[in-house]
């Protein structure tokens, strides 16, 4: 019995690499905020590791943050052209 609650506290504190990029979704607002505020990727990966225990490369935290601002671009992109072509 104590080898399974060893196994669900380590499963409980540790992300499994695999999912990496879910966890980084999960606190994406947080992520987005540190790097809008002038925070550099390896604060921004010190803070994770530091608050949340993830331990992620900075290489995977600087793809995660272009990726969702590509995100974000292409939104603002979309809806402009959609008002843009609704007024003619």
């Amino acid at each position: 019995m104590i080898k399974k609650q060893q196994l669900v506290e380590f499963m409980e504190s540790e992300i499994p690499s695999a999912n990496i990029q879910l966890a980084l979704k999960k606190f994406k607002d947080e992520i987005m905020e540190l790097h809008s505020s002038g925070y550099a990727i390896h604060q921004i990966q010190r803070y994770l590791t530091n608050t949340h225990n993830l331990k992620v490369a900075r290489q995977t935290i600087g793809g995660f943050i272009r990726k969702e601002k590509g995100k974000l671009n292409n939104e603002k992109n979309t809806k402009f052209h959609t008002i843009a072509n609704s007024s003619y």
